[in-house]
């Protein structure tokens, strides 16, 4: 694909209102530019209109990416998927919290890994303990940031203790 053809598609997308150039636009538009040297003027202008939308970033987060996920677990210690990034992705785990508890008797913990199931390999990134019914955030001192979720991993949690349910809540942005 040439870089007529590219910007041809494009044309109608602005860098801001309420036509600006999506995230979703720019990878399906991008998804057929091969590296190869014919392609060179797509490749750079595609670089460019990245750059430009802030849809492509080289050193942070992707401008409105951004997205809590909330969900409510129910009694069991299963582990609960809360997040699996799509092939080619890699999102930054910007943190999680406890939105309320309930039939909480006793102590609770939480624990957050990445999982590949793949090959069934484990990391348990945080292990938290807490006696409260209301709101908190969830981690450790010594948790290593950033967290990065990329493909073929998911991030997961599970909740150990004698509770009824847990209202979750878990932030992730988008970085490459």
């Amino acid at each position: 694909m040439g870089w007529r053809q590219l910007f041809a598609q494009w044309n109608t997308k602005t860098l801001g209102g309420s036509s600006k150039l999506g995230v979703s636009d720019y990878e399906l538009i991008t998804d057929g530019v091969h590296v190869e040297v014919d392609n060179l003027a797509a490749l750079e202008a595609k670089n460019t209109v990245g750059q430009a939308t802030n849809l492509q970033s080289q050193s942070g987060p992707i401008a409105n990416t951004a997205q809590i996920i909330h969900f409510d677990q129910d009694t069991g210690s299963s582990y609960y998927t809360v997040f699996t990034p799509g092939i080619g992705e890699v999102w930054q785990f910007i943190g999680a919290s406890v939105g309320g508890v309930s039939g909480l008797s006793g102590t609770l913990t939480h624990e957050i890994d990445l999982y590949d199931a793949d090959s069934t390999d484990r990391l348990l990134l945080i292990d938290y303990g807490a006696t409260s019914s209301s709101d908190y955030p969830i981690f450790e001192t010594n948790t290593n940031n950033p967290i990065l979720v990329g493909y073929p991993l998911r991030m997961r949690v599970r909740s150990e203790g004698t509770f009824t349910s847990i209202a979750y809540s878990f932030g992730f942005i988008r970085v490459r």
